[in-house]
C-alpha cells in the first residue's frame, strides 16, 4: 500500500483534490494555531557512525531507544494536534527527517546547520503549516554586541521562517527559534555572552517579523523570567510570555524553555512532562 505522502505526488487534479481534503481542509476548518518547543536534551543518532562535539561528547543510544523517543515525541505531537514544533539538542538534520517518519504524512523539515562546534548540537523546526520558501533563514549566524563591548557573541543555534495559517485572521506568522548559551555553571562572564546573544536573537526577530503579522519565538533561552535576557527579548520585540499571560498548566520542571508572541491571542500555555527522555518539559502554546 502505498503512503500518503506518495500518493500526494502524483499530478492528477482528483488525487490533488482528494490530499488537500486530508491534509489542506482540517487546518483551513480550525481557527487556531498550536505549537510546540522541545529541548531533547542530547538527542543524537546512532546511525550516522559519529559523535559531534569537539569538547563534550555524549554516549548514543541504541537504534531502538533511539526510535522508542522519536515515537514517544511524535505521540505528543498527534496527541495535541500540534501544527509546529521546534528542536533543541539534536545532532543533526537526520534526527528531525527521523521525527517526520514516526509523523502523519504533509509535515516537513525545516533546518540550517548551526555553527556549535564545541558541542554539535543543533535546532530545527517540523510543520504542517505553508512555508514561505525564501523566507527560511539562519540570518547569517549574527553576533550581538553591549554598549561598552567590542567583542560579540555569535548566535550560534538559531532558525526563522515565516509560516502561512489559512484559518486564522492572521495568516502570515514569523517564527524563530533559537538555542542560548547554556545556564549551567554559570558566571558573569557567561550570562553576559548570553545577553549578547539575546541582542542578536532580538535583531534578528526585529527583522523576519516586518513581512508578518505576528510572531513568535519559541525554545530553549537557558535564562530565568526575570533574567536581562528574557527582558531584552520581550521588550526589544513587545514579546509576551504565553506561560504568564495564559497561566500556564502543568509542571515547570525547567523554566528556561519558552514560547513567547506578539500579535496573536493566546488561548491555553501547557507544560508537558517528557521524562525519562528529557529533564526539560515540553512547552505548549494554542493561539488564534
Amino acid at each position: 500500500m502505498r503512503k500518503k505522502a506518495d500518493i500526494c505526488s502524483v499530478f492528477n487534479w482528483r488525487v490533488w483534490l482528494a490530499c488537500w481534503l486530508l491534509i489542506g481542509w482540517p487546518l483551513l476548518a480550525r481557527a487556531d494555531l498550536v505549537v510546540m518547543a522541545i529541548n531533547t536534551e542530547w538527542l543524537w543518532s546512532p546511525a550516522d557512525g559519529k559523535v559531534d562535539g569537539e569538547s563534550v561528547r555524549v554516549r548514543e543510544p541504541s537504534l531502538q531507544d533511539y526510535h522508542r523517543e522519536l515515537a514517544f515525541y511524535a505521540s505528543l505531537v498527534v496527541q495535541h494536534e500540534v501544527d509546529l514544533l521546534a528542536l533543541s539538542e539534536i545532532e543533526g538534520g537526520h534526527v528531525a527527517e527521523d521525527l517526520r517518519e514516526h509523523l502523519p504524512a504533509g509535515w516537513q523539515v525545516i533546518f540550517r546547520q548551526g555553527k556549535d562546534t564545541a558541542t554539535g548540537q543543533d535546532v530545527a523546526m517540523l510543520t504542517r503549516l505553508a512555508v514561505e520558501a525564501d523566507s527560511v533563514t539562519d540570518f547569517g549566524f549574527p553576533k550581538g554586541y553591549l554598549p561598552g563591548d567590542r567583542k560579540g557573541k555569535m548566535l550560534t543555534k538559531v532558525l526563522g521562517m515565516r509560516v502561512e495559517h489559512p484559518g486564522m485572521r492572521q495568516q502570515r506568522v514569523a517564527v524563530v527559534t533559537a538555542h542560548l548559551l547554556s545556564l549551567r555553571n554559570d558566571s558573569k562572564a557567561k550570562a553576559r555572552k548570553r545577553l549578547k546573544q539575546a541582542v542578536a536573537l532580538s535583531q534578528a526577530v526585529e527583522a523576519l517579523q516586518k513581512q508578518a503579522d505576528a510572531v513568535i519565538v519559541l525554545g530553549d533561552l537557558n535564562d530565568l523570567p526575570a533574567s536581562a535576557v528574557l527582558d531584552r527579548l520581550k521588550t526589544g520585540n513587545a514579546l509576551i510570555d504565553a506561560a504568564e499571560y495564559c497561566g500556564a498548566k502543568g509542571k515547570r520542571l525547567s523554566r528556561v524553555d519558552y514560547v513567547l508572541y506578539r500579535g496573536l491571542e493566546c488561548l491555553e500555555s501547557v507544560y508537558l512532562p517528557a521524562s525519562p527522555y528529557s529533564d526539560h518539559p515540553a512547552v505548549l502554546a494554542r493561539f488564534r
